[in-house]
């Protein structure tokens, strides 16, 4: 009797599992039922509106589109024939369409579709002989579909020589003429005050004072390659003593570094207002006493036509070559 009565109160303790998913399935199925009970009305109220509305905008189009009515429905609202007509096309309406069309086109003629090429290369210097002295050109073509269109602008322009395609770095000194007219922008014509120049290896070699050669013995190839001028400073004072002046137009590249160590030169000043990056060599000018020692030096660097970038000068008794040498 106790052991049935063990038994029983084992299985009250522990229930069946599947009693507990019975019921777990039925607390599911009832909340389904709830959750369709209430998306089905929604369902239902969303369907009317949308017919409500159709319906409204179905009114509005029959209300602003007659044609569409006459045509289409009966009763009331097809009250009066759609009259239609067959289009008429005639050769009268082909003209003035062509016409139209000509007209057009005359109106783009005023706006021609016209743009400038690439710019060609640079020519060869005008006087190669004298690289300094001649110019430069290149051209550009304008493109264009019609040949009555303008580009704006010009299709050719120049500079002066020497360019990156006219220096040449010389082995051996040109064939230059003994003697020739200066040009009043030249680095000889405002230094020197000259209107002549002379080659520094013709006829006229002469004239270079052996004092020169003899100061700076490693840049007789530089002298000698180009041009020169002389120009003497008479005595004014009892104190003074002349001077005469020698300008060197060098042809070639030089290494201005190298021109500095080679004449000793220690300063320097900017001799134009403008910004030119510049280290092309324009001339040279060495100032002698009589007895033939070393009054001054002035190397100057710069672009054709006398605009002087830089001037290296040396010093000599705290004074500079300008302020002692009047240009």
């Amino acid at each position: 009797m106790a052991d049935m009565k063990k038994e029983s109160n084992q299985i009250w303790s522990s229930p069946d599992a599947e009693i507990i998913a019975f019921y777990i399935a039925q607390e599911a199925a009832v909340e389904k039922r709830r959750e369709e009970t209430f998306v089905v009305p929604l369902i239902k109220l969303l369907s009317l509106t949308c017919v409500l509305l159709g319906f409204v905008l179905f009114v509005l189009r029959m209300e602003y589109q007659p044609s569409f009515t006459k045509t289409w429905l009966p009763g009331p609202l097809n009250r009066q024939p759609l009259d239609m007509e067959p289009l008429k096309w005639t050769d009268e309406d082909t003209k003035a369409l062509d016409e139209k069309r000509e007209g057009r086109n005359e109106t783009l003629d005023f706006l021609p579709l016209a743009v400038w090429g690439l710019w060609g290369p640079w020519s060869e210097c005008s006087r190669r002989k004298y690289c300094q002295e001649g110019q430069q050109h290149r051209r550009r073509v304008c493109l264009s579909l019609d040949d009555s269109a303008h580009c704006v602008g010009v299709s050719m322009e120049a500079r002066e020589c020497p360019g990156a395609s006219c220096i040449h770095g010389y082995s051996s000194p040109p064939l230059l003429a003994d003697q020739s007219p200066v040009p009043s922008t030249s680095f000889l014509s405002q230094e020197c005050n000259a209107t002549v120049k002379y080659s520094a290896s013709g006829k006229y070699k002469e004239l270079i004072p052996s004092s020169v050669f003899r100061l700076y013995p490693s840049a007789k190839r530089m002298l000698k390659s180009g041009f020169f001028a002389v120009e003497v400073f008479p005595k004014v004072l009892e104190n003074e003593t002349p001077i005469t002046k020698v300008c060197f137009e060098p042809f070639g590249i030089w290494s201005l570094s190298a021109a500095r160590k080679v004449f000793h030169l220690n300063r320097s000043t900017r001799a134009s207002l403008k910004e030119h990056k510049s280290s092309r060599l324009l001339g040279l000018a060495i100032a002698l006493r009589p007895e033939g020692t070393l009054y001054g030096v002035l190397l100057a660097t710069g672009t054709t036509g006398g605009i002087y970038s830089n001037v290296y000068y040396r010093r000599f008794r705290g004074r500079s070559f300008h302020e002692e040498i009047s240009f």
